[in-house]
């Protein structure tokens, strides 16, 4: 299995470790995982404010972290319409390098 999910920890191995080195390619991302580490749960706007960025902006972030798994979005109802939250139970990546080069391609 090229992820593995384990009491927070994500394995990462063969064509997958693209997709997830992609998601964590820039530092907002890394700054978002580490929010929604810390809280827990957060929800869109808290995550846009705490970061200065737009909804908009944080949203395009977070869906390229949630293709890679790494993290979890919920809905649930809100004052005036759905709220959108992100969530994580992941707390460590681990990428396993292939043996040879051959595996890559």
């Amino acid at each position: 299995m090229p992820i593995e999910f384990k009491e927070g920890v994500v394995t990462v191995t063969g064509e997958d470790i693209m997709k997830v080195a992609s998601a964590l390619r820039t530092q907002l991302r890394l700054r978002i995982l580490h929010l929604v580490n810390s809280e827990g749960k957060i929800d869109m706007d808290q995550l846009a404010k705490k970061l200065g960025k737009s909804k908009a902006n944080i949203s395009n972030h977070v869906q390229k972290l949630e293709e890679a798994r790494l993290v979890k979005v919920e809905y649930a109802p809100g004052k005036r319409g759905i709220r959108k939250y992100c969530l994580s139970n992941v707390r460590e990546v681990r990428i396993i390098l292939p043996k040879g080069v051959n595996e890559w391609f």
